[in-house]
């Protein structure tokens, strides 16, 4: 017998133990305990983390092809960012020189995605609107856990042109999520309806929520979450992020009060779409400790004392600010300063706009540290760090 009793355990046993590791680092840490180890998790160091653009047929094939490598898949990125291109070194990647119809590389992926049995994370980030048929392949991915959906309206693409419902509502419907991010852009050009959340579907599968992101971009008319909100209960909730969607100001704090374990809040809003603050109780976030909005949301947020480490905030939010409302601004984060350490700046389209900006945060808290870099992390040079 062996003195680690895992390792007296059948080895398809075992296996199906590894399979349900969702993260690259944890498999990584177990690979390093014994010699027996490093060499069983090879192919799922190598497989773990897959990324490619949905044109990549070659691969979609290779893991339909080879399903026992296709269940070592634990998170997938389907996407045109070359930042997230990550294929298995073990496969040689080839290119047929064409592209299929719309309607084969929607076949291909969602076939590829159906023997990824092991999947917990996929991440949408093309463009254009996700296929139907991809929605049945996710679901047919029992351990998915977390979803993050980049919804284009209209698409691009004439034959994938789309005017209703956002994602037609199946992003909402996944069973024991924990981490929800969905990002829609809906051009000028056409007339969309706001979606609605179907509570009576989203509430009971969404039990376990631990990350909730709804971005909505659009100058037409936002969704309002108040339904949700007031019946939304998710213990687990630790992160809340919302880009203009509008809730009732009661309903926010009531909201706030029952997730009081919110450790990371980003709001962003506008007058026709308001998710107003200026109700918060400071029981209500007794454990909020990083906050990104507009300098009126912290203003509100203000007035329930909240326990922040780090603000962050667009350097342009700032500098439209007048002189009355940036002093009221810095009063505000002066009665911040006991905890605030940290304050993050997107940074703008002109240098000298940067500077000016982290100098007056640094004048208004010269203990924290004032980081202004830009909203695109892939960029080089991103970072300008000012010190006080």
């Amino acid at each position: 017998m062996h003195q680690f009793p895992l390792l007296n355990l059948p080895f398809e046993l075992v296996d199906e133990i590894v399979l349900s590791i969702p993260a690259r680092k944890e498999i990584v840490a177990l690979s390093l305990t014994c010699q027996f180890f490093k060499g069983l998790l090879v192919r799922d160091i190598d497989y773990c983390e897959v990324g490619a653009s949905i044109v990549a047929e070659h691969l979609w094939d290779h893991f339909i092809a080879n399903p026992a490598l296709a269940k070592r898949v634990r998170s997938l990125y389907v996407g045109d960012s070359p930042s997230r291109s990550k294929f298995p070194s073990s496969y040689i990647l080839v290119s047929t020189g064409y592209y299929w119809s719309g309607e084969k590389m929607e076949e291909k992926l969602s076939s590829a995605i159906r023997v990824m049995s092991s999947l917990a994370s996929f991440q949408w980030d093309h463009s254009f609107v996700p296929y139907p048929q991809l929605w049945p392949a996710l679901h047919c991915c029992t351990k998915l856990r977390e979803i993050d959906i980049l919804d284009t309206l209209p698409s691009p693409r004439d034959d994938l042109h789309r005017e209703n419902d956002v994602s037609d509502q199946q992003v909402f419907s996944f069973p024991n999520l924990t981490a929800l991010k969905l990002r829609t852009i809906i051009s000028p050009s056409i007339k969309a309806t706001p979606y609605t959340l179907n509570t009576s579907t989203f509430l009971p599968c969404s039990r376990n929520l631990s990350v909730l992101s709804l971005n909505y971009h659009s100058r037409q008319a936002s969704p309002c979450i108040t339904d949700l909100f007031s019946k939304a209960t998710w213990p687990a909730l630790h992160t809340l992020e919302l880009s203009f969607i509008s809730c009732d100001p009661i309903v926010v704090n009531s909201f706030l009060a029952r997730h009081p374990h919110i450790s990371t809040m980003r709001i962003r809003d506008r007058p026709t779409a308001r998710f107003s603050l200026s109700q918060v109780q400071p029981s209500s976030i007794p454990n909020l400790a990083t906050f990104k909005g507009q300098v009126h949301a912290l203003l509100e947020l203000s007035h329930a004392h909240p326990p922040l480490a780090t603000y962050e905030l667009r350097v342009a939010d700032l500098l439209v600010q007048g002189f009355t409302e940036q002093a009221a601004f810095a009063k505000t984060l002066k009665g911040l300063e006991v905890t605030l350490k940290v304050v993050k700046l997107a940074r703008s389209m002109d240098k000298c706009d940067d500077e000016e900006a982290a100098v007056w945060f640094s004048d208004v808290l010269p203990n924290a540290r004032v980081e202004c870099r830009r909203s695109n992390p892939e960029e080089s040079n991103s970072s300008l760090l000012v010190t006080r």
